[in-house]
């Protein structure tokens, strides 16, 4: 796995990964981190990307609080990380 290359999928495809999120919390399901990690797996296998199982919880737990995976913080914190990885390549 290439930490930049995720971090940059991440960052690319938030919208649609906000728009899943979304769907299913009007749907009233709860977003556990293992439903975060099949989102986010979905996307990153669309870019070619496939991360080892012992690596997911690097990109996802710290947004997990109660159980609960708070994604507008997780888009949030991925949202900066791109843009800072971008300004240093720069």
């Amino acid at each position: 796995m290439n930490y930049e290359h995720v971090i940059q999928a991440i960052g690319r495809n938030r919208k649609s990964i906000d728009i899943v999120f979304r769907e299913m919390q009007e749907k009233g399901e709860t977003l556990t981190y293992e439903k975060a990690k099949n989102v986010i797996e979905e996307i990153l296998l669309q870019s070619g990307l496939k991360v080892k199982t012992e690596y997911w919880p690097m990109l996802l737990k710290f947004a997990e609080k109660n159980g609960i995976i708070d994604y507008k913080f997780l888009l949030e914190i991925y949202r900066g990380r791109k843009a800072r990885m971008e300004a240093t390549i720069v």
